[in-house]
């Protein structure tokens, strides 16, 4: 109710007080209830998270020619790659699922730039970040020793 129908003559009536205050605790009440709610998914989104792997320079020496899979989970983004290397180098990194709101324009980019750079900790794409995240520890994944497919 507006406030200006609080009053009666320029004073508030005992009654329309009660009325304003009551009101007012409900909707305190109802944040506190929302952001409480909102605090609890939050906390169980993060647990679906995947951990994240210690990105960095691909290490040559460890790993052979093949290609590799791996996935990685940022709730809501998910990302699976499937890793080719070749002469002990990243060769191709082909993107088998990406489930994402925004976070598009990371399939092409990320790749690129981990191929360049050989190595996962490259720069994320702006407005893609959790994509980016996920991709590149997707990537990390495969490396470090997912099954190998082919």
């Amino acid at each position: 109710m507006p406030l200006m129908d609080l009053y009666v003559n320029g004073i508030m009536t005992v009654s329309r007080c009660k009325q304003f205050h009551l009101a007012e605790k409900e909707r305190k009440m109802n944040r506190v209830i929302t952001y409480t709610l909102m605090s609890l998914l939050l906390l169980a989104l993060g647990c679906a998270s995947t951990p994240t792997p210690k990105r960095g320079p691909f290490n040559s020496a460890f790993v052979t020619d093949g290609v590799y899979e791996g996935s990685s989970t940022i709730w809501p983004v998910k990302a699976v790659v499937k890793v080719a290397v070749e002469n002990r180098r990243i060769a191709r990194i082909d993107i088998l699922e990406h489930r994402t709101m925004l976070g598009g324009p990371a399939e092409e980019i990320i790749p690129a730039r981990i191929i360049e750079k050989q190595s996962t900790n490259v720069d994320v794409v702006s407005g893609a970040t959790m994509s980016s995240d996920a991709i590149m520890n997707a990537v990390q994944l495969a490396i470090e020793g997912a099954s190998k497919v082919e």
